[in-house]
């Protein structure tokens, strides 16, 4: 056994000091193990310092549990204030499509009471004033409706970003 062990420590002593030929080929620079005309040897050592075992320079090296956790604390507040302002965002464009919604009924319910106006005072008349009010009740209850679905999910988010606050 410790023959084995001599014999291999004299192979990789000798690995360790082989010889190293620079040589010029083609006006290009190339090194090799075989000697060449026109080259030199070098000495080439191996690298010394403290050497890592495969199992070492694979593991990476785990942060202090600290500076992790001040990092997971900084993104999550990061992350929340990202949050926070594409809430207020939404809730900013909700609030804008609420007031455009009603200023598009003002101006459609002003059209239709000018159309009101024009008619007679017969029974053509009273009943194309019945059918226009109709349709203003209808065009009215069709912007409640949108009204009602953008309150409520104005609602929601102003629930959402109170959460977020605590």
């Amino acid at each position: 056994m410790k023959r084995l062990m001599i014999l291999a420590a004299l192979f990789a002593a000798s690995v360790a000091q082989a010889q190293v030929y620079k040589c010029q080929e083609g006006g290009k620079t190339v090194f090799s193990d075989m000697p060449c005309a026109s080259g030199r040897a070098i000495n080439v050592r191996p690298a010394t310092g403290p050497s890592l075992s495969p199992a070492d320079r694979a593991a990476p090296v785990a942060p202090e549990k600290s500076v992790v956790s001040k990092e997971k604390a900084l993104l999550d507040q990061y992350e929340r204030e990202r949050k926070l302002r594409a809430i207020d965002y939404d809730i900013e464009q909700i609030e804008r499509t609420l007031e455009n919604d009603q200023k598009r009924l003002d101006a459609d319910l002003k059209a239709y009471q000018r159309k009101k106006m024009y008619a007679n005072n017969n029974l053509a008349g009273a009943t194309w004033e019945s059918s226009i009010s109709q349709e203003m009740q209808a065009m009215a209850q069709r912007y409640e409706m949108k009204a009602a679905s953008d309150r409520a999910k104005l609602e929601k988010l102003r629930a959402e970003r109170e959460s977020l606050m605590k």
